[in-house]
Parts: structure tokens; C-alpha cells; sequence
């Protein structure tokens, strides 16, 4: 039996999350999404630049404190929010390290799901370093390297080749609660965040890993949950002789 975690790939807005969530749905496999835990990270996170809290290189969480003042209930998390509404008015510590305990806890879920018990798994963030990609891969050759099942480790990434249709369904997207207040929802957020990314995002897959990814150009049409079954198809035929990078559709595969 191969087991699988499932990366989803992308900006904001480009559609990600609907998709995983399709995926899910069809497969009948957890979805973790990062974003349910920074949802719940109440921006009073910055205090712990008085250096209660400190990250190593390895972005692990060494405290002689409890944290669980960090994760807020929801009416407070509704009161910060309305109070850090510009979140540059958050530290820039603070943020690096509500991004930090988030993908932290999700990794750390989605090694429960796929190295503990043995089940399919499906992460959903925007995956923009090579060191997240990194993060997958350890969890996927830990379950391994414990049992005679193989683990393979797809990333399916969703691009908005149409930059106005993607402006759009950024701009049109609803938040009803101030929890995701850390969301970018106007284009020059979202264009501010992908000049401090740097290209970072933009990163190879190795063709001699064992990693492979599919590409989905999700403003090829204007339902993204349609793409469920061209990427099902795909996540149920992927070898080792699949190409390291795929795309959806196939003529869109000048994309890079």
C-alpha cells in the first residue's frame, strides 16, 4: 500500500483551499489546513518579544512558559483583531513567529495522521520556501523508514495564470469573522506580500526525489472545485516514472 501526503501549493486567492477541501471530499482524507490554527493565534502574540518565547534555526518552540495564552478564545481573538486590523502594526518577530508555531503544529498533525496511524493525509498552505517542502519530505521518510508501507509526498500547486480573474476572486473573497484578520483581502496586500516572498516560492522539485507535483492553473476556468477529478486522476496514477512536474491543463504546461 502507498500512503500519501497531499501539499497543496499556492498564493492567496489562487484557490487552494477550495481545492483541497474538494479533494478531501472525494477522498474521504483529513485536510489540515494551517490557517485553522493562525486563525486562533491572537495577535497579542507579539508580547513575546519580551523573549519569553524563542525559535531556533529549526523552527521549534523552546519555552519555559505554557503558550496556550497565545491561542485565544474567540471573542478575544475578535477584540485583537479589530484592534490590529493593519497588521504591519504587528511586530515583524511576532508574525515570524505566529507563521512558525502554525506550520509547527500543522507538520506536526500531519505526522500523526501519516507516520502514527497510518492514514492519507492532506496539508494545505502556501508552502512558499523550499524549507516547508523540506519539512514534508522528513515526515513522508520517517513513515518509511517505520514500516514496509511506502509514503510518497505530492505537492499539487494551484497558479492563477489569469492575474485579473485572480484579483477578483481575491477581492470578492468574504470573511464574516475578524478571525482571519491576518489574510491578505485587497491585491496590494497581496502584492506587497509576494515582493517581501522574493521569488522564494519559486522553488524546483529535484527529479531524482521522490516528490512529485502538479501544476493547476485554476483560472483556466471558473469553478476551481472542477479541477477534482483531472487532479484525482492524477494523484491515483503517480509513479515513480510520473514526471517531476505535471500540469493541469495540459496545454498550460509552459507555466513555471
Amino acid at each position: 500500500m502507498v500512503l500519501m501526503l497531499v501539499a497543496m501549493k499556492g498564493h492567496p486567492g489562487s484557490g487552494k483551499s477550495t481545492l483541497a477541501r474538494s479533494l478531501g471530499r472525494s477522498l474521504h482524507w483529513p485536510v489540515i489546513d494551517k490557517d485553522d490554527v493562525r486563525d486562533y493565534m491572537c495577535p497579542e502574540v507579539h508580547r513575546l518579544d519580551t523573549g519569553m518565547i524563542t525559535t531556533n534555526h529549526n523552527n521549534h518552540i523552546h519555552s519555559n512558559e505554557h503558550i496556550d495564552y497565545i491561542v485565544c478564545n474567540h471573542h478575544e481573538i475578535k477584540r485583537k483583531a479589530v484592534q490590529y486590523k493593519n497588521v504591519d502594526s504587528l511586530p515583524c518577530s511576532s508574525m515570524a513567529l505566529m507563521n512558525s508555531l502554525a506550520y509547527g503544529i500543522m507538520w506536526r498533525m500531519a505526522r500523526t495522521q501519516l507516520v502514527d496511524l497510518g492514514l492519507n493525509v492532506i496539508v494545505d498552505s502556501p508552502l512558499s520556501r523550499p524549507s516547508l517542502l523540506a519539512s514534508a519530505m522528513e515526515i513522508v521518510e520517517e513513515r518509511s523508514c517505520r514500516s514496509s508501507d511506502l509514503a510518497r509526498l505530492v505537492v499539487i500547486e494551484c497558479m492563477a495564470r489569469d492575474a485579473t480573474l485572480w484579483r477578483t476572486r481575491l477581492e470578492a473573497r468574504s470573511y464574516s469573522s475578524s478571525l482571519s484578520w491576518h489574510k491578505p483581502q485587497r491585491w496590494e496586500d497581496l502584492q506587497a506580500l509576494l515582493h517581501a516572498y522574493d521569488g522564494c516560492w519559486d522553488y524546483p522539485i529535484d527529479p531524482s526525489s521522490c516528490v512529485r507535483k502538479l501544476v493547476v492553473d485554476t483560472t483556466s476556468s471558473d469553478d476551481v472545485s472542477g479541477f477534482t477529478d483531472s487532479v484525482l486522476h492524477w494523484i491515483n496514477n503517480v509513479s515513480d516514472e510520473t514526471p517531476a512536474v505535471s500540469f493541469v491543463p495540459r496545454a498550460n504546461s509552459s507555466l513555471t
